[in-house]
């Protein structure tokens, strides 16, 4: 046995804890060893039973911690708790109770609903490490409940927290969170030619059917009661559907999603379907996934996939299915190819003719004319910023085209089968695809390498 006189002590880079290594039948007292501490300056936590572990003799090497800091306790961030979720389009499994009319009440709300609450962070508490110098804990994320009240909103009066309907409407909540009630426009009994043609600012709920022949277009949601006939619909939001899109030759379009319970024979275009029984011999575009019952025939061009329980020709004729092209986006980049000559040209037209106005301005500046320059160039520079805005959107969608085509994305969307695929059926993958001839159960095509499995 050898007691020492002194010891090195050893601190975690942290300075958390700090401790001592002894040698086989090595000891030291309590006295040396506080002096140890003291040069090396661990001056908070020391650990009363490891300093009566290293006075006592023992055969074995050990290592022994004699000083621990006071830990940081980390608070937790602030979180938002959305009482009304956004508009979700139910998944596949869920069709068959879906329930449509529930779904449209939990969107309207009253004055003082409440929309989105913030749970408030919570702060943590300092710590020590072992030299006696106070560790404070990260900062915590707050969330500012005013960024998100939008239109007909305001804070609760009762939960500052908390935000509410401040209005009568349709709860919709935004790319970034933020909340909004926008007032609805009600069309009792459907639109026919009694109302005429509908091109609203508001969202529309329609108890009824729209009507063939109708145009029927909303800056916002359009909530169908019953069914659409061969008209025209646009929506900048949703298109909700409780019945069936009709057969016919007008298009039906949404800027966000489409449910409706059977579409026939209709030219659909949308970021993503779902149609809780059959679409049959539908011409479907998406730009993100497809999701139906059955599939009758038809085309379906689905970016990001196609979800069903049947697929088939049936009666309809064949059925060709096209996952991992973006329809919107060639669009938008044949547009974006055929306006930029023009744009360039507007663009430099404008700026050139600011800069005439601007000399006329200054070569005016005392008379009467002044005031008539000036008007004009507010008018141009508007003009200016539009265009140049346009031109730049232009670019850029001709830049994430360029850029897609060099990096040759694998295409990881499938389609899924729950159930059967009847011959007939065309699945393509890029430039491959495969003609099922025999009837499959419980498929799921995807492209791997240079083939289609399934």
């Amino acid at each position: 046995m050898r007691e020492r006189s002194k010891v090195l002590v050893q601190i975690e880079f942290s300075a958390e804890q700090a401790w001592i290594g002894l040698g086989p039948g090595e000891y030291i007292a309590r006295g040396p060893l506080l002096a140890s501490l003291a040069q090396a300056r661990v001056v908070f936590g020391h650990l009363q039973e490891g300093i009566a572990e290293a006075a006592r003799p023992e055969i074995a090497a050990r290592r022994i911690v004699v000083a621990r800091g006071l830990p940081v306790a980390t608070g937790t961030p602030a979180s938002l708790d959305y009482i009304l979720d956004p508009f979700l389009l139910p998944r596949l499994e869920a069709f068959d109770g879906f329930d449509f009319a529930a779904m449209v009440r939990s969107r309207r709300v009253r004055p003082g609903d409440p929309l989105v609450c913030v749970l408030p962070a919570t702060p943590g508490q300092a710590g020590m490490d072992v030299h006696g110098r106070t560790m404070h804990p990260p900062s915590t994320r707050s969330i500012d409940i005013e960024r998100l009240s939008g239109p007909g909103t305001r804070l609760s009066e009762d939960d500052e927290h908390m935000v509410v309907a401040a209005t009568d409407g349709i709860a919709h909540r935004d790319e970034v969170g933020r909340m909004h009630v926008l007032q609805i426009a009600e069309l009792p009994g459907g639109v026919d030619r009694a109302h005429g043609d509908i091109d609203s600012p508001l969202p529309l709920l329609i108890d009824g059917d729209i009507a063939d022949g109708m145009r029927v277009k909303s800056a916002g949601d359009i909530i169908v009661l019953g069914s659409v006939g061969d008209a025209r619909v646009s929506a900048r939001g949703n298109l909700l559907v409780r019945d069936h899109i009709r057969p016919g030759a007008q298009r039906v379009k949404a800027h966000a999603d489409i449910l409706a319970g059977h579409i026939t024979s209709r030219q659909v275009k949308a970021r993503r379907v779902a149609v809780l029984g059959a679409a049959s011999g539908c011409d479907i575009q998406a730009t993100d996934t497809v999701s139906a019952l059955e599939v009758r025939g038809g085309s379906i061009v689905a970016a990001n996939g196609l979800r069903c329980e049947h697929l088939g020709t049936g009666a309809d004729g064949t059925a060709r299915i096209e996952v991992g092209r973006d329809p919107l986006l060639e669009h938008r980049t044949m547009q974006a190819r055929d306006s930029l000559p023009m744009l360039g040209r507007r663009t430099a037209e404008l700026r050139l003719r600011c800069n005439q106005v601007a000399r006329e301005m200054d070569a005016h500046a005392l008379d009467e004319r002044y005031d008539g320059y000036a008007a004009e160039l507010r008018e141009l520079v508007e003009e200016y910023r539009l265009a140049l805005r346009q031109l730049t959107e232009a670019r850029a969608i001709l830049g994430q085209a360029q850029s897609g085509q060099r990096n040759n994305p694998l295409i990881s969307a499938a389609i899924e089968v729950a159930d059967t695929v009847r011959p007939g059926v065309t699945v393509v993958f890029g430039p491959f695809s495969e003609t099922i001839t025999v009837p499959l159960r419980r498929p799921r095509f995807a492209l791997r390498g240079q083939r289609i499995v399934r």
